[in-house]
C-alpha cells in the first residue's frame, strides 16, 4: 500500500464561515489520488481541518482512504469538537481523527510522520506552513518533502526576509516547491532557495471542484423573489453589511431580492438585527416563509453559499471593502455571474490581477459604487452577461494546475505517475 501524507494549511474561508482551504484541498487530494492510478492510497490531512459535510466519496473512490488528522485547532466545522473516528456520509472513506494512539495538537502530525503503523512514503505540504519538527521527522525518515500550491504572502515575505539567515534548515528540508505564481517563485529565490528546486505550477484554486447545489432551496428562494432579480452578497465582513444594505436600498427591494451571507456563524444574530432594522420584513434562511416577497434573506447556514451563486443576477464578494485581504471570487465567476469587489484582494493577488486584466469583474470603493455596478448590470443584461462570460473564460484559461502539480509530484516522489493528459476543465 502506498501511503501519502498531505498536510493542509491556509487560512482563507468560505463566506459562510467554514474553512475553505482544507475543504477544497481535501477534494483536490481526492482528485490527485484518483489521477494517480489504481492501488490503495491513504492520505492524511492535517493542521486545523474544517471538513465540509458535502466532501464525501462515492463508489468510484472505494479504494481511497482519507484520514483527516486534527492539528493545532481544537474544533472542526462550525465548532463541533473532533473526538474520534467517524464517517462523513454513506459509503464514504473520509475519516476525521485524531487517529488512534495519536495525541492532539500540531505535534500530532509529526507523530503521524514517524508512526511505523502508517508508514508514510512522502510528505506533501499544501501552500506551506513549514513546521520544523514535522520537517525534521520527515528528514529522519528520509521522506521526499514537496510543497504544492505554494505561496509567499505579502504579509509573510518581509518577515521571512528579516529571518533569512535562519531559514536554511527550514526551507532546505523541502525537496521541491510547486508555487502558484512567478512572484512567489521570485520571493523564494530572494530567500535563498535554489532555482532548480522551484517550479511554477499555477493556482489549484482555479480548479476547485463544483460546489454542492441545492435545487429545493433555490426553488424556494426563486419563489420568494417573485420575479425580481436576485443580488447575492457573500463572505461579508464587519462594516460591509451596511454598505451592501445601502446599495440594495438604492436599487429598491421592489426590483431585487438581496441574499446576504455574512462570514462567521457567530455574527449571524448581530447581522440579522441589523438587516431587520434596515430592511423590515427580511427573513432568515433558517426560517424561510412559505410565501411572500421579503426584501432580503440572511443566509445563516453553512455549506450553501458557493452553490447559491448560480441563482444570482449579480454578486458582491465581501472581505474586499474592508482591509481583510479578500475572499474567493471564483465561486460566482464559475457560474458566469457578474461580480463586484472592493479594493482589498491581497490574499488573491494573482487571481485579482487576472480578473482586472480581463475586465472580468467590477471594482467598487463604497456603497454608491456597488449600487452603480449592480444597477448597471440589471439595466443592461447583455453587458452583465459579457462580464460573466469573461470571468468563466478566465477560469478556463487557467486550467492545468492539477496536471502540473501531478507532474511535479511524480518527479519528486516517484509515487504519482505523470498525468497522461491535461486535467479536464
Amino acid at each position: 500500500m502506498k501511503t501519502i501524507w498531505m498536510a493542509v494549511t491556509g487560512s482563507d474561508q468560505t463566506g459562510d464561515g467554514s474553512k475553505e482551504r482544507p475543504v477544497t484541498t481535501l477534494a483536490r487530494a481526492v482528485a490527485l489520488a484518483r489521477a494517480a492510478g489504481p492501488g490503495k492510497r491513504r492520505i492524511a490531512v492535517g493542521d486545523g481541518v474544517y471538513p465540509d459535510t458535502s466532501v464525501t466519496l462515492d463508489a468510484a473512490d472505494s479504494e481511497l482512504e482519507i484520514a483527516a488528522a486534527r492539528g493545532a485547532s481544537s474544533t472542526f466545522y462550525g465548532g463541533v469538537p473532533v473526538t474520534g473516528w467517524r464517517r462523513e456520509g454513506p459509503g464514504s472513506k473520509f475519516w476525521i481523527a485524531p487517529l488512534p494512539g495519536v495525541r492532539e495538537g500540531t505535534r500530532d502530525f509529526r507523530a503521524l510522520v514517524v508512526n511505523d503503523r502508517f508508514a508514510p512514503r512522502a510528505l506533501v505540504l499544501v501552500e506551506g506552513d513549514y513546521w520544523p519538527l514535522v520537517l525534521r521527522a520527515a528528514r529522519r525518515r528520509r521522506l521526499p518533502v514537496v510543497v504544492v500550491n505554494g505561496r509567499v504572502s505579502d504579509r509573510t515575505f518581509p518577515r521571512l526576509r528579516r529571518l533569512r539567515p535562519l531559514l536554511g534548515p527550514l526551507l532546505g528540508a523541502v525537496d521541491r516547491f510547486g508555487m502558484q505564481t512567478a512572484a512567489d517563485r521570485d520571493r523564494l529565490l530572494a530567500l535563498g532557495v535554489p532555482a532548480e528546486r522551484i517550479t511554477v505550477t499555477g493556482n489549484l484554486k482555479f480548479e476547485t471542484p463544483p460546489p454542492a447545489v441545492h435545487p429545493e432551496l433555490e426553488a424556494r428562494l426563486r419563489a420568494l423573489a417573485g420575479g425580481r432579480a436576485v443580488l447575492l452578497a457573500g463572505s461579508t465582513m464587519p462594516g460591509e453589511e451596511e454598505a451592501v444594505l445601502d446599495a440594495h436600498a438604492a436599487i429598491g427591494a421592489g426590483r431585487a431580492l438581496l441574499l446576504l451571507a455574512p462570514r462567521h456563524p457567530e455574527r449571524w444574530d448581530g447581522v440579522a438585527a441589523l438587516v431587520a432594522a434596515r430592511a423590515p420584513g427580511a427573513v432568515r434562511r433558517s426560517a424561510l416563509p412559505e410565501a411572500g416577497q421579503p426584501p432580503a434573506v440572511l443566509l445563516d447556514s453553512l455549506g450553501e453559499l458557493a452553490g447559491l451563486y448560480r441563482l444570482a443576477d449579480a454578486a458582491f464578494v465581501g472581505g474586499t471593502l474592508v482591509p481583510t485581504g479578500g475572499h474567493n471570487p471564483l465561486e460566482p465567476a464559475r457560474f458566469g455571474v457578474p461580480t463586484a469587489v472592493g479594493p482589498s484582494m491581497e490574499n488573491f493577488r494573482e487571481i485579482a490581477a487576472a480578473f482586472d486584466g480581463a475586465n472580468a469583474w467590477a471594482r467598487v470603493a463604497d456603497a454608491a459604487g456597488l449600487a452603480a455596478a449592480w444597477r448597471g448590470w440589471l439595466d443592461d443584461p447583455e453587458a452583465a452577461a459579457a462580464v460573466g462570460a469573461r470571468a468563466r473564460a478566465l477560469i478556463a484559461a487557467h486550467r492545468g494546475a492539477v496536471a502540473r502539480t501531478l507532474e511535479l509530484l511524480a518527479e519528486a516522489t516517484g509515487l504519482f505517475p505523470p498525468p497522461a493528459a491535461e486535467a479536464p476543465a
